[in-house]
């Protein structure tokens, strides 16, 4: 578990750095075309998928009778995972 909070945390701040470098060197202008657009696109998804794998990890270590929901973040989390790996 400790590898998978790592590896999440270097990808999404590798992701987000790499995207402000972009903006500011474009003037923190969105160019037009569909790699900018694409871009900006996974860089919220990773942003949403960081913060719900976050949730996800809070919730499975702080509920006890509740595991259904906890179960079904953590699906749902792994679900979003993939689908934004197929994006990217």
């Amino acid at each position: 578990m400790l590898a998978h909070r790592l590896t999440g945390f270097v990808i999404f701040l590798a992701t987000f750095t790499m995207a402000m470098f972009t903006y500011r060197n474009d003037n923190w202008e969105l160019k037009p075309g569909y790699h900018p657009t694409l871009g900006t696109i996974v860089v919220i998804t990773m942003s949403l998928l960081t913060i719900g794998g976050i949730t996800a990890s809070q919730i499975l270590e702080r509920t006890k009778w509740n595991t259904v929901l906890a179960l079904r973040i953590k699906k749902g989390h792994g679900l979003f995972g993939f689908i934004v790996m197929f994006i990217g």
